[in-house]
């Protein structure tokens, strides 16, 4: 029969054994169902990264801006940033799927191919980190892993087209006038020696201090409120351009901006734009850019 000092040391076995157990448990198990659950709120910073490529946005009041490490900053495309605000904290892991650092790359969670996702607080404490790889056959799951671990997991509530991409093109507003249709008290059109202005008050347009018909106008301010690029133009193209061929400027609330066009490119017919005082330049198309340029007799005097 056992002594009580042999019974007493296998009891000590037993629970260091146990606790043993519970570490493995704990580190195999995925305990991080919801890795970015709490995390996204309090988030001031988010860094993507797949390879060599990356972006960091940052939360800027209730606005966010982006930037790559080599990049100024510039606006954020809001509706990317709200997709995956409100996708990262529906993350659930469910399913392992694979143990061993060789079959990363198999469901694209390796550090070439899939999409690294850091929330960073604002003293740039890292709040959640994990990888996310490509979809999986059903298409309403995942594969996501945590960078310090070689477990791949099922996760569901986010898809990949949801994450955004690495470049900074894909997350730069494409919004070139930051003006609701509403807010336009004046636009003043001013091209090829043609000089007109619009004015608003109450629910009454004029042109040049006369009544009009205001459906035009308000054709006019739609389309100047919408506008957005079709495409980025560099610093080098941008110091290139002469932006003298045409200017729209447009009062609101805020105060007063000045929309300046450059001469069509006569190869892609586009027209380069940036608003006076910005730096950056926009791509429109030639045709976007004539519609925001009516002539002054298509407008019916009341």
């Amino acid at each position: 029969m056992p002594s009580r000092k042999q019974l007493a040391w296998l009891a000590g076995a037993i629970v260091l054994l146990a606790g043993f157990v519970l570490v493995h448990v704990y580190l195999e198990v995925p305990h991080r169902k919801a890795p970015f659950a709490k995390a996204t709120d309090q988030s001031a910073r988010i860094e993507l990264s797949q390879g060599a490529s990356g972006v960091t946005l940052i939360r800027s009041g209730k606005d966010w801006t982006v930037q790559s490490s080599t990049s100024a900053v510039y606006p954020a495309d809001p509706d990317r940033v709200r997709t995956l605000l409100s996708g990262l904290p529906s993350v659930q892991l469910e399913d392992v799927i694979a143990d061993r650092a060789d079959r990363a790359a198999d469901f694209d969670v390796d550090p070439a191919k899939g999409t690294r996702v850091q929330l960073l607080g604002a003293s740039k404490n890292l709040l959640a980190d994990g990888i996310f790889g490509k979809q999986a056959p059903d298409y309403s799951h995942i594969y996501f892993r945590f960078p310090d671990q070689n477990t791949v997991y099922l996760a569901r509530g986010i898809l990949r087209g949801e994450l955004g991409g690495t470049t900074l093109e894909e997350w730069r507003s494409r919004d070139i006038v930051t003006a609701a249709e509403p807010d336009f008290r004046a636009i003043q059109v001013d091209k090829g020696g043609s000089h007109f202005t619009f004015e608003h008050s109450s629910d009454t347009w004029t042109l040049d201090g006369r009544k009009i018909d205001p459906a035009p106008v308000y054709g006019l301010s739609g389309t100047l409120a919408h506008l957005k690029a079709d495409a980025f133009l560099t610093e080098t193209e941008a110091a290139a351009q002469t932006f003298t061929a045409g200017k729209i400027t447009f009062t609101t609330d805020a105060g007063s901006k000045t929309l300046l066009f450059a001469p069509t490119d006569p190869k892609t017919k586009r027209v380069a734009v940036r608003i006076d005082g910005d730096p950056q330049a926009f791509w429109i198309f030639d045709s976007k850019a004539q519609s925001l340029f009516p002539k002054k007799s298509s407008f019916t005097y009341k």
